[in-house]
């Protein structure tokens, strides 16, 4: 069997579902991102505890310093459409100078330049 772009992401978002549950249980937030080839499904894993707040450390950061990137604090968590498709801003990363927005398209973590957010929450 070779892995073909939707069987790669139906395996993937099973994996994800399952580890979602898991994390969820534990109260903890959890990532799967990933790529293929014809043979392999590379899957990266990201779980993150929870804060007192109740944030994981990259909504903290954005909370923290969104400010400092030019950006709103409250645009955690909402959504803006960008070439045909949504994305969620999810949180930030301000060690990551250039792509420093994490966020969710499609169920894929995507990561943006502050920029780009800012003029697409600005239309």
């Amino acid at each position: 069997m070779a892995f073909t772009k939707q069987s790669a992401n139906d395996t993937m978002y099973r994996i994800r579902e399952a580890i979602t549950l898991i994390a969820l249980e534990e109260g903890m937030t959890s990532r799967v991102t990933g790529s293929y080839d014809e043979t392999t499904l590379k899957l990266t894993v990201k779980i993150e505890t929870v804060g007192l707040s109740g944030d994981s450390k990259e909504e903290a950061d954005f909370k923290r310093y969104a400010k400092s990137f030019g950006l709103d604090p409250s645009w955690l968590g909402r959504s803006f459409n960008h070439a045909g498709a949504q994305y969620t801003i999810t949180g930030l990363a301000p060690n990551r100078t250039k792509y420093p927005v994490s966020a969710m398209k499609g169920g894929r973590s995507m990561k943006l330049t502050a920029d780009k957010v800012k003029h697409c929450m600005a239309a």
